[in-house]
């Protein structure tokens, strides 16, 4: 979490100024909020054949929420509040989940009781539709920018990393386009997500109720100068809310369904598996990929520029009817194995139809990079540069060698880990890039640089931990 203390602003000609007022402060907090949850101008009463065939409801989910509408039983609201984590920051109303598992049985039923009449109403508690916003820092450095926060995520990238090297290895023709959406979330109408719960036969009032939880959400943002006004949400869903992942992915599941129903040119991720050793039998396994979505961040794959750029070209169509933008800094292009003039390779993204180039460097996708030429060099580079920025920024603090140890292992290694987990570094390798770490902590400890760097990896002595 950071704190809002501060911000800067920029006005019509492009100047910065540095907003310090208290009462501007909570006021330009609460306008970049109300930007932030815009009211969406979908286009569903214009959809053609192909797109209202996506969006009508299938039936044949609806054995799986036959019972969703049965009413709540004690053991099951009971079984539900024992996962429940009780060290959880209490809500507004300041009841935290450890008092209420110590309600008595009196007491529960009347919870489940309300909790189940709003289900089959189909309705929200006006109270339980009132958050806070804690800000938290994008990738990007704060400097008192609103713009530069964000509510939280990490994934495996060996798919991704397994089609690169497919193609380099059997030199196969490979176009992969990655596109990130401006502020996921914050972009889902909730007339969008309704049709998406109906696709897949979520019963009426279900949907009704979910909906409701998000429709007129009251919300404040937490500053250095006490909470801002109230602002209306006019549309999006909570980030930080636990229900929030699921929902997203029900609603973009229906751009993955469309883009599978074009079974023309992919890439195909083929192997040769042994079946008998003894008489050398194998057996052909084989995979096409077309697209790969995790969250707002998602990687077109393709064999075919003309097939990529038509999987490009419907996603574009989804956007649109959803009025959710991307974002243009983030689109990245790469090409392996193609020997035509690079000024003949291009793919256009968006309404815009801004024309994008092959990448002759790397491109980013979920906090790693791939390129045509991937080597360890790069890597190195760049993790030589998360550890030298960290001991600049940890030297001159005054920290106990326990807080550095703590941040090292904590903070540091996990994130030179998540950078390096597709790439395989020596020992040696690790050692050189780790040296600016060990002398930091020796010198935090007043130790000489000749001191056994063994001893600060024993538990028991400075329990520094190894990447």
């Amino acid at each position: 979490m950071i704190t809002i203390d501060r911000i800067v602003t920029t006005n019509i000609e492009g100047e910065s100024h540095l907003e310090t007022n208290p009462d501007n402060i909570k006021r330009i907090a609460k306008e970049h909020l109300g930007k932030t949850t815009r009211a969406c101008n979908t286009s569903y009463d214009r959809l053609d054949d192909f797109w209202t065939n996506i969006y009508q409801p299938k039936q044949h989910w609806t054995q799986h929420f036959a019972d969703i509408n049965e009413p709540i039983t004690l053991d099951e609201w009971l079984n539900i509040l024992k996962e429940v984590n009780s060290s959880f920051a209490v809500g507004l109303l300041g009841i935290s989940y450890n008092l209420i598992k110590k309600f008595p049985e009196e007491i529960h039923l009347v919870i489940i009781n309300f909790v189940s009449l709003f289900l089959k109403l189909g309705i929200v508690p006006k109270q339980w539709r009132s958050s806070t916003i804690c800000p938290i820092p994008k990738p990007d450095a704060f400097n008192y920018n609103i713009n530069n926060i964000r509510e939280d995520t990490s994934i495996p990238l060996k798919i991704f990393n397994d089609i690169i090297e497919d193609a380099k290895a059997n030199k196969k023709l490979l176009y992969a386009a990655t596109q990130d959406l401006k502020k996921a979330y914050d972009s889902l109408p909730l007339a969008s997500l309704r049709m998406a719960l109906l696709q897949i036969d979520i019963p009426t009032n279900i949907v009704n109720w979910i909906i409701d939880l998000f429709k007129h959400r009251s919300m404040r943002i937490i500053t250095e100068f006490r909470l801002t006004n109230r602002i209306t949400a006019s549309d999006s869903i909570d980030q930080g809310d636990a229900i929030s992942l699921l929902l997203w992915k029900i609603f973009y599941d229906l751009l993955l369904v469309a883009l599978a129903q074009d079974e023309s040119n992919r890439y195909t991720l083929q192997v040769d598996w042994p079946q008998d050793l003894n008489c050398m039998t194998t057996q052909s396994r084989s995979i096409t990929i077309l697209v790969m979505a995790y969250m707002d961040d998602t990687v077109f794959t393709n064999s075919s520029l003309t097939a990529l750029q038509r999987s490009i070209d419907l996603a574009a169509t989804f956007y649109t009817i959803n009025n959710i933008f991307i974002n243009g800094k983030k689109t990245g292009f790469l090409v392996i194995n193609d020997d035509s003039p690079k000024d003949q390779i291009s793919i256009t993204i968006g309404t815009d139809r801004i024309l994008v180039s092959p990448t002759e460097h790397e491109i980013r996708y979920l906090g790693c990079y791939f390129g045509s030429r991937r080597t360890t060099l790069h890597l190195k580079k760049r993790l030589s540069l998360a550890i030298n920025d960290f001991v600049l920024l940890t030297r001159f603090k005054i920290l106990s060698v326990g807080h550095i140890v703590y941040l090292v292992n904590r903070v540091l290694i996990l994130k030179l880990l998540y950078v390096g987990q597709l790439a395989t570094l020596s020992e040696n390798e690790w050692n050189s890039l780790f040296t600016p770490v060990l002398k930091l902590i020796k010198q935090k400890l007043g130790l000489a640089s000749s001191f056994p760097t063994s001893a600060l990896f024993h538990l028991d002595i400075v329990g520094l931990d190894y990447p």
